[in-house]
Parts: C-alpha cells; structure tokens; sequence
C-alpha cells in the first residue's frame, strides 16, 4: 500500500528532525573527542548527523558508515511512493551521506556495486566487509535441547514475513513434495503472515506447515540445528536485494545445511564457503528438488555436510571481521589502534 501524499510529508519531517535531534546529541559529544577518535554510523541519516556536527564543531575526525542495503529502495517497498517526498529525502541523506563519508564500508560486493552505480562512488573509498557472527556462541547456543516440540524431520525458514524474505516460495516448494514426511517450520512474523497461513490452508498444506511466530535466539537456534536443513529463500523486491544474511550465517554456526537463493550476498556467502545450496530466486521446483535431495541424503553424508558448514562459518566469524574493521581504522586515524580490542 503507497503512502498518501501528507504521510509522506510527515515522514519526510519526522526525518529531518531525527538529523537534527541526533546532530545535536552528537555535538555535544564531540566536546570530550581527542585524535585518536572515529565515528563509525550504520545509515545514512547518522552519517549525515555526525558530519553536520563535526563540521559545525570544527572537528576533524574520521566518519565511516557501513552500508547494509539501499535505504531508499527499502522505503519503497514498505510503501513509499517512488519520487515522493519520503522517498527524496532519503535518496537526499544518502547522497550526502556516501559524499561526505570518510569511507565507507559495504557488507558484499552488490552493496559495492550499488554505491559505484547508484551513487558514483570511487572504488578506493570502499571496503568490502561481510557481516559476522559469534561462530562459537551460536554452536555453543544451538547444542541446546530447546521447547518447541517440533518432530523431525522439517526444514526451518527463520525469516520476517516479508515480500523480499520470498516465504511464498518455500510454501509453494511443499506443494511439490507430497511423499515427503518433512514439516516446513516458519519462524518470524510480519504483515504477510496472514497471507501465507491463508494460502498453506488453501493448498491443503495447514498439517505440513508449522507458523511459530517469533522466536526467541536460544530456541531458534537449536530448532535450526536439528533441522534438515535452513532456508532462506530471498527475491528482489522493488530493488532491494538480501545482503549478508545473518541467519544464513546463523545456520552455517549451528551445523545445518543452508539452502539460499543465489541473489545478492547469499550467492556470495555459499560460493566463498563452499558449503550449502543455490537456487534460483523464486524457483519453488528447484528448491523443492534440494529438500528432496536432502531428505533423501545418507546419514554419513549429512554429516559431512554438517561438518562443512560449521568450518565454513569460521570464514564470517567475529574474529576475521573484528581485524578486517580494525585495518580500517588505523589506516583513516592510526592514532586509534592501541585503543582497539574485540
């Protein structure tokens, strides 16, 4: 549903008055920095702040933003019209935003891509960093036994019940597997929900498919590791595409067998891990083949891939990130260094 013309008015205000609330937090800040400082924002609207305020402070430290997925796009498909005031506001605070930041820092290379492309942005201003998880907590966590009386097998889709997030194609994927004894497990909520529990009834799927709503990490965890595999089953949408999924990432942590569409960061998290399954956004047949294909996998052999999965998420480990953030940082201010530690 599009916002009216006077909400997307009174979205753009409320914008410019968390900039400026946020500006003014910020100056005050700055009174107690010293060299070895660095502000580090995770959107554009906190990139805008700290520049107003070090420029009107008359500091001169280093901003660094990560950039996690087009802000302006999202907008959109949450029901912004395209070209309205929302959203030209937005599209305004990260223009200003990727210009004036020191360096930005971008979870995959489609996030690169988007700022070289979109936003003119020179390569040598960009750092490719994925998002990581704590690899030893989540395995830790996810050996837990966990409430939620699920039987095995099932497949899990620990995902907010929104269009990008492609639950559909998961539902649609069961309709394919009438043989199979496997439940299909969704763990979120959002405003498809509804939607999604109309249509597994309409497609007599309501026995095969269990909505558990929101989760909390100590029960998703081992809920995921049990399962017989996890899917994250993401399309674009209105040109918003999954970055570095935490809960690809997640899944890798507790061992189970990750099963992505090959979109964004998740193509990339499962080419550099060499570990879990593609398919093509969408394509509920070639997803229902994987989970025919894993159901029907030999013990040992879902043990190797278990086995596979848990060394692959070393690769996005905290660890790795922690140092790859840390080179970042010495380099814009190397005063910063002997301040640093995960």
């Amino acid at each position: 549903m599009r916002l009216t013309g006077g909400r997307e008015v009174g979205r753009r205000k409320l914008l410019e008055r968390r900039v400026r609330r946020l500006t003014h937090r910020l100056r005050k800040a700055l009174q107690d920095i010293d060299c070895s400082s660095l502000i580090h924002c995770h959107d554009p609207l906190a990139t805008v702040a700290a520049l107003t305020a070090c420029s009107s402070c008359g500091v001169q430290i280093p901003v660094v933003q990560t950039v996690h997925g087009p802000w302006s796009r999202e907008a959109i498909m949450g029901g912004a019209k395209p070209g309205g005031a929302h959203v030209a506001r937005i599209r305004a605070l990260e223009e200003e935003a990727f210009t004036g930041a020191t360096h930005l820092i971008a979870v995959d290379m489609g996030q690169a891509r988007i700022l070289a492309d979109s936003f003119d942005v020179p390569s040598n201003k960009v750092t490719v960093i994925p998002n990581a998880v704590d690899a030893a907590g989540i395995a830790t966590l996810s050996a837990g036994l966990g409430t939620s009386g699920i039987h095995e097998p099932y497949f899990v889709v620990p995902r907010r019940l929104v269009k990008k997030n492609g639950v559909d194609v998961a539902v649609q994927a069961m309709t394919l597997l009438q043989h199979s004894v496997s439940t299909l497990v969704i763990a979120g909520s959002g405003p498809l929900l509804d939607e999604l529990r109309h249509s597994a009834t309409n497609l007599n799927l309501a026995g095969r498919i269990v909505f558990l709503g929101d989760v909390a990490t100590e029960a998703l965890l081992p809920l995921m590791r049990r399962s017989s595999g996890v899917i994250i089953p993401s399309v674009p949408s209105e040109g918003v595409v999954e970055a570095t999924s935490l809960a690809a990432l997640e899944a890798l942590a507790c061992g189970a067998p990750l099963i992505a569409s090959s979109i964004g960061g998740l193509s990339e998290i499962v080419s550099r891990a060499a570990a879990g399954f593609l398919f093509p956004p969408g394509d509920a047949i070639a997803l229902a083949g994987i989970m025919r294909e894993l159901e029907d996998t030999p013990l040992d052999r879902l043990d190797v891939l278990r086995k596979r999965s848990l060394a692959a998420a070393q690769l996005f480990d905290v660890h790795p990130w922690f140092e790859a953030i840390k080179a970042v940082y010495t380099t814009l201010s190397p005063a910063i260094a002997p301040t640093l530690a995960l």
